[in-house]
């Protein structure tokens, strides 16, 4: 008796372990289809940035977004964080160690390192390496920026 029951408690493993395989496939492909969508907006920003385009950066983000930048002043609107790069020219950047962790359907966090190259104001051209953390979510079922937030590694 002990063995038969054994021998259904397998099967039934087995079975569930089957039907749940496409279930998890979908949930696999759709972190990795969030993580691609959300790694493009990221780029999107810093590009619109990069190209002082404030309209295309404001674009991006939520109507409540706030910025906090690596240059030791209060968080920022998206209008006033977008008026910064008109004081900072990003000549280059790139991201290491990109994830997003989905907080529901509807919300999403991103983390990455940038290494960036930049001139502030007449300055030289800088080397910073910036820890970045920026909050996602779903505003009238497009992805907007809600909260950004890059601090200096040094």
């Amino acid at each position: 008796m002990q063995l038969l029951r054994s021998a259904f408690v397998l099967v039934l493993l087995v079975a569930l372990t089957i039907t749940n395989a496409p279930a998890q496939k979908s949930a696999a492909k759709s972190g990795s289809s969030l993580q691609t969508t959300i790694e493009k907006l990221e780029k999107d920003g810093w590009e619109a940035f990069k190209k002082q385009d404030d309209k295309a950066y404001i674009a991006l983000c939520a109507p409540d977004y706030t910025a906090v930048i690596a240059d030791n002043k209060p968080p920022r609107d998206a209008q006033a964080a977008a008026a910064v790069s008109h004081d900072i020219k990003v000549h280059t950047y790139s991201f290491s160690d990109f994830k997003v962790t989905p907080l529901g359907p509807e919300a999403a966090v991103a983390t990455y390192i940038s290494t960036v190259n930049a001139t502030f104001g007449q300055g030289q051209p800088q080397d910073f390496k910036l820890a970045v953390t920026d909050l996602w979510v779903k505003h009238a079922g497009q992805w907007k920026a809600l909260r950004y937030h890059e601090s200096e590694l040094k």
